[in-house]
């Protein structure tokens, strides 16, 4: 470490069924200098504790999310107050969001998802303006939302539906199926259950391949046979002028130039009637149908 030339951030985290354990545990040694025991160490963006459960992810969510609600309780009491359905909006954007991201595929134990539900909930009436001892199922048919548990099965087994979808899914579905103790194993086993046929992957399309020559040619018009674009549609095909004309009165009543495709798309000073009749030139026309 001392060779390194500068300053390296290290941790040490001791894996033992008790936090207590790192106070009597020699501390771990590399080189001439010493490393505590942490706690919990953070890595990838993934917090572990001395455990290797997820409390310390589940604390830190929670306490995301309360200070959520906190904000959002305080813009109700602020001034005129916000609506009752925006609140819920930015709560369910905000702060559901926060539990629903990963905790769906985790393995949380029932008093750690009571805990989060309890804090779904609460937000709920605090923002309802219910008393805390409110029925559940009507306060969540008040807002109209499902309990946070349903809402995380829901997301997980999306998450299983997709990787049958994916082209190349399969391998890690195999390595899920193996281990049926686990969180997403168990997903696996519900979601045969629940669909005995499951989807066929989608296979990826053709690559793109442009001819040698170039891009390809656009192709004739129906009515003159020249190139079809759209300038030359808009513009120029002289068999449809007569239903041209109109577009172009149009225009120049307003004052407008009507000769390019960009004086039709985009008029520097844009006027209703003016766009009215380029849209029902393009519709009587079939131009509406160009690709």
């Amino acid at each position: 470490m001392d060779g390194v030339g500068r300053v390296v951030a290290t941790e040490a985290l001791l894996i033992h069924p008790l936090a207590a354990a790192r106070a009597y545990v020699k501390p771990l040694r590399v080189g001439n200098r010493s490393l505590p025991w942490k706690p919990t160490v953070k890595y990838l963006g993934l917090t572990i504790d001395h455990r290797l459960t997820w409390i310390p992810a589940a604390k830190a969510a929670a306490a995301q999310v309360t200070r959520v609600q906190g904000a959002i309780s305080k813009l109700q009491q602020r001034g005129r107050g916000c609506s009752t359905k925006w609140a819920l909006r930015l709560n369910q954007a905000s702060a559901s969001s926060v539990l629903l991201y990963a905790f769906p595929l985790v393995s949380l134990t029932p008093a750690r998802r009571l805990h989060l539900e309890g804090l779904h909930r609460k937000a709920l009436r605090a923002i309802l303006g219910l008393p805390k001892c409110s029925p559940v199922a009507a306060t969540l048919a008040e807002a109209g939302e499902w309990p946070l548990s349903l809402r995380m099965l829901q997301r997980a087994l999306g998450h299983i539906d997709r990787l049958h979808r994916a082209a190349d899914g399969r391998t890690l579905l195999e390595r899920l199926r193996s281990q049926p103790r686990s969180r997403m194993g168990g997903l696996c086993q519900l979601y045969h259950q629940m669909v005995p046929d499951p989807p066929v992957p989608v296979a990826r399309p053709p690559p793109h391949h442009r001819p040698p020559e170039g891009r390809c040619a656009s192709p004739a018009c129906s009515h003159c046979g020249d190139p079809e674009t759209p300038e030359h549609l808009l513009c120029t095909c002289p068999g449809l002028a007569k239903e041209r004309s109109t577009v172009t009165i149009a225009y120049r009543r307003q004052g407008l130039p009507a000769t390019t495709l960009e004086h039709l798309l985009f008029p520097s000073r844009p006027h209703l009637p003016a766009l009215r009749s380029l849209a029902d030139f393009i519709e009587e026309t079939g131009i509406a149908a160009y690709h």
